[in-house]
Formats: C-alpha cells, sequence, structure tokens
C-alpha cells in the first residue's frame, strides 16, 4: 500500500505538467511564481523578491495560481474517468 502511495504522489507531481504550461500562456508572472515555488523551493516572500512584486501580490498570484492549476487537474480528472 506504501508503494501505491507513491505513486499516486508521482503521479500527482506529473499531472502539474499541463496546468503549468496553460498557466505560463494565460500569465506568465503566476507562472514563473509557481515555478519559483514548486521547483526552486522559495518561499512566497523569496519569490516575490525575486519577481520584484510585494509579498501581498505574490500571495495573491500563488493563490489564483494554485486555483487555476487545481481545477485544471480536476478537469482532466474527470475526463479520464
Amino acid at each position: 500500500m506504501v508503494r501505491r502511495r507513491g505513486v499516486a504522489r508521482c503521479c500527482r507531481r506529473l499531472d502539474l505538467d499541463a496546468p503549468l504550461v496553460r498557466l505560463a500562456e494565460f500569465d506568465p508572472r503566476k507562472y514563473r511564481l509557481a515555478e519559483l515555488r514548486f521547483f526552486g523551493g522559495l518561499s512566497l516572500e523569496e519569490a516575490g523578491e525575486a519577481l520584484g512584486i510585494s509579498l501581498a501580490t505574490a500571495e495573491r498570484d500563488w493563490q489564483a495560481a494554485r486555483a487555476g492549476m487545481f481545477k485544471e487537474m480536476r478537469g482532466a480528472q474527470s475526463h479520464d474517468a
């Protein structure tokens, strides 16, 4: 069962590809923020600083980016079922 759980986590990570591509096309700044958070391991404060935006803007962008990617992933799951 542990092995299966690991596979599910791996697949969830791979499922990020399409939503990230769409995010990059729709809003490059939010994509860059997500990239810095997911792959760079930066905090919101660090990512905001790297992008030259305030912490409040980084928080809003992060919330919007996550919501959009989650919606995209849920839509893809419903099509796969």
